[in-house]
């Protein structure tokens, strides 16, 4: 079995890895296409959970407002987000483990952009 175009983005996206430029991550690609049905199965499981996770990030941040414009307070909770956040990244993490694939960078750890371009 193999995931669909449409999932294998997705995990190229939640691991860290650019959807063009394919062949340079080789090992990847080839996990995406030889899958074992169970394991699939399992990443597949996971993949709706994060799909939830990015949900309640999303609705969070719609739900965010202004609570009072002198002091430009919001009262949406970033210690919510932060928990969602930290759930995402286990999630990928698991994901990653089941793969056998190293996450270059998780969709839920923001990247640090310290030199030029962001490169460290």
């Amino acid at each position: 079995m193999a995931f669909t175009a449409a999932e294998a983005a997705t995990l190229r996206r939640l691991l860290g890895y650019a959807d063009r430029n394919r062949e340079t991550y080789w090992l990847l690609e080839s996990v995406l296409t030889s899958i074992e049905a169970a394991t699939e199965t399992e990443v597949k499981t996971l993949l709706t959970r994060v799909a939830a996770v990015e949900t309640q990030i999303s609705s969070g941040l719609s739900r965010a407002g202004l609570k009072r414009a002198e002091d430009v307070e919001f009262y949406a909770s970033a210690e919510a987000r932060s928990d969602w956040l930290e759930e995402g990244d286990r999630l990928v993490s698991q994901i990653a483990a089941l793969l056998n694939i190293p996450v270059k960078q998780s969709a839920f750890r923001p990247r640090s952009a310290s030199g030029p371009c962001g490169r460290g």
